[in-house]
């Protein structure tokens, strides 16, 4: 079979604010291409958003491939954009299979397949087993209920959940082949937000899943939770690969890099052993790092680490399940910044319990940690959190057409209980305004 893999474009997710020139890719179709070729399949991936294409000319660029399935993986924010190009595709009268992944999908497949009506189906969970499943019995024209992890359409439009059961988590993640990267537009991948002076970047991950269980957050959805690791040598492997392909800079994207520190040491360890030594930015939380491991990381090569420091109240970091406190904070961004690492703060205004007293804390604090570069968000009821959870049964969502409203910035697609959108958005712009 010949699968075209796409992530859409997020045009329309930074409508609201200018985007920098940071372009980063998506690592879960270059699993799921890796796994697909390793079975003999042929594989395409169009970044859309690396390339700046939106629906119609993504749509023209899939098509051109001559696909016998096309698989589109998004988020929540992309939700519209996939919309526009599952429309596109087949306003073109192109007849395949059309499948669905990413974190949405996986938390409300449901309502995605009757939401997206020229779709036929959706992998929940991670999909490399799934995917390759699913090439391999429309090749072979067999029915798909034996697919694991799949909810697909029947010829009479009816929505099933296949009957074999969810492999649920890949066990051994070295099982599985390399990321297919080298099926990305790797020169696109630069940036220099991070004063890296538009050097090319090379994004991996050496865990799956978190073992944290934050109310904002949906990371867990897709790897149901539990995390898992890379072999040290798989890690050695793909950084040296990235270094091949190109990259002058890496970025561990795990969800929390620093989740296991002895691990970290040891792969500073083995990135100076083996003279890999390249610039690299990480992951972090404020309760996992001391000054022994900034120092080994600074050492390896390491410039910049990412908090998410979230809010400045210890009541709201303990209510949305953070586990962490205002004077963590401080501590571990001044330990980051006297080993030589930049800082990146992420705030968020406007948890469940937020108020205008909580909210200016939060800023207070940005404010006073001074990280060399804050983000600031409105905390949004995504699928697949908590959160969304709470907000739905109390009926507080207003979804717009295809989630359209729950992009990144300037969107409050939510009656919170204290705060109104203006509120919440004012401060996301004084915000902004004060600290960059």
């Amino acid at each position: 079979m010949r699968v075209c893999l796409v992530s859409p474009s997020a045009h329309r997710v930074y409508r609201n604010i200018r985007r920098s020139s940071k372009r980063q890719p998506m690592l879960g179709p270059a699993y799921i291409a890796a796994a697909l070729r390793n079975m003999g399949h042929q594989v395409f991936y169009l970044d859309a958003d690396a390339l700046d294409l939106t629906a119609v000319d993504a749509s023209k660029a899939l098509l051109a491939e001559r696909p016998d399935v096309i698989g589109i993986s998004f988020t929540t924010p992309m939700f519209f954009e996939a919309a526009s190009l599952v429309s596109a595709v087949r306003q073109s009268g192109w007849s395949g299979h059309i499948t669905l992944g990413g974190v949405h999908a996986t938390a409300l497949p449901q309502e995605t397949l009757e939401l997206l009506k020229g779709a036929d189906s959706l992998v929940r969970g991670e999909g490399e087993d799934a995917a390759v499943a699913l090439a391999n019995r429309l090749e072979e024209g067999l029915p798909l209920d034996q697919v694991p992890s799949l909810v697909f359409r029947d010829r009479n439009g009816v929505i099933h959940f296949s009957q074999k059961q969810p492999i649920g988590q890949i066990r051994n993640l070295d099982d599985y082949p390399l990321p297919a990267i080298d099926l990305y537009p790797l020169t696109r991948y630069t940036s220099d937000i991070w004063g890296t002076d538009e050097l090319q970047m090379g994004v991996l991950i050496t865990t799956r899943g978190c073992p944290y269980t934050c109310e904002f957050c949906a990371s867990g959805q897709e790897s149901w939770g539990k995390l898992r690791y890379h072999g040290l040598d798989r890690v050695l492997e793909e950084v040296e690969r990235l270094k091949r392909l190109g990259a002058r800079y890496l970025v561990f994207n795990d969800d929390t890099f620093t989740v296991k520190p002895s691990r970290c040491l040891e792969i500073a360890s083995r990135l100076k052993a083996n003279a890999l030594e390249m610039p690299f930015m990480i992951t972090a939380r404020t309760d996992t790092v001391n000054d022994g491991l900034l120092g080994a990381l600074a050492d390896a090569g390491c410039f910049m680490a990412t908090y998410g420091i979230e809010s400045g109240n210890d009541r709201i970091l303990k209510e949305i399940g953070k586990n962490t406190t205002t004077d963590m904070a401080r501590q571990a961004v001044a330990a980051t910044k006297r080993h030589g690492i930049r800082t990146v703060g992420n705030f968020m205004f406007g948890h469940y319990l937020d108020d205008a007293a909580s909210c200016q804390s939060t800023l207070d604090l940005a404010s006073e940690l001074s990280c060399d570069v804050s983000q600031f968000s409105i905390a949004i009821p995504y699928p697949g959190t908590q959160l969304y959870e709470r907000a739905r049964m109390e009926g507080r969502l207003t979804t717009d057409p295809f989630y359209d409203n729950f992009g990144y910035y300037g969107n409050v697609p939510w009656r919170h209980p204290q705060l109104s959108a203006n509120q919440l958005l004012e401060f996301q712009q004084k915000a902004y305004s004060s600290l960059q």
